[in-house]
């Protein structure tokens, strides 16, 4: 878990002091830079950000241009922190790039359903209306922090004394965390109906730093390519 010691070393500038300090990954799972230089550098608990370098945003933009007129998008993000002076409002940079790539968000699928829909974390397990996207674009995955899985890890033992160690790893129980949030959000597309016993056809476009998320993934979707 990252800390506030980890976080001093990461800013500090001293020779060495930063070296062991675990990456600190953006929504992208890239790692984070902080500035130095400043207490309030140092103890702001947000990594700095940019809004359009990011290369990953890039190609979603590229990847929901060159899907079929004919298929609708559910894209995943982050709603935006209005509190936070330096958040980047994620929904919003996304609509001005797809519409400077010359996609037009107002366009409407046969049936008169918008083509493109971005959905906020929170609705990933709450709507069913937009079941007939056939494509999923996930701009960001939602984590919860080590402490909180950690506590509910042991909330389920019912022993505050329990080892977990000696049970299961806190990246085993990320990874199953990640992998549960992303199949919800998966099942808002068109993979949440069956025909003859089977899942509609979906595509889903994912960037993750952990490759053993699609192990997972694997398992409860049974034949996905």
């Amino acid at each position: 878990a990252w800390t506030m010691a980890d976080k001093a070393r990461a800013t500090s500038g001293i020779p060495g002091f930063s070296e062991d300090a675990p990456p600190r990954r953006d929504i992208f799972g890239e790692p984070m830079q902080y500035k130095g230089g400043s207490l309030v550098g140092i103890m702001s608990p947000f990594p700095d950000t940019t809004e359009t370098t990011d290369p990953v945003l890039r190609e979603i933009v590229s990847v929901i241009k060159n899907i079929p007129q004919d298929e609708a998008v559910i894209i995943f993000t982050f709603k935006h922190r209005e509190r936070r002076k330096d958040a980047v409002d994620i929904p919003t940079v996304l609509r001005r790039d797809l519409e400077q790539a010359g996609v037009d968000l107002s366009a409407t699928t046969q049936n008169g359903k918008p083509r493109v829909v971005i959905l906020t974390w929170g609705n990933h397990t709450s709507l069913s209306e937009y079941a007939y996207g056939q494509n999923v674009v996930f701009a960001g995955v939602m984590h919860r922090s080590d402490e909180d899985l950690t506590g509910a890890a042991i909330g389920q033992r019912d022993d505050l004394l329990v080892d977990l160690g000696g049970l299961v790893s806190i990246e085993e129980i990320k990874r199953g965390e990640i992998a549960n949030i992303l199949y919800q959000a998966m099942s808002r597309g068109s993979s949440r109906f069956t025909d003859n016993g089977k899942a509609r056809p979906m595509k889903v476009w994912l960037v993750h730093h952990d490759p053993k998320i699609k192990e997972v993934l694997n398992r409860v979707m049974p034949g996905a390519v």
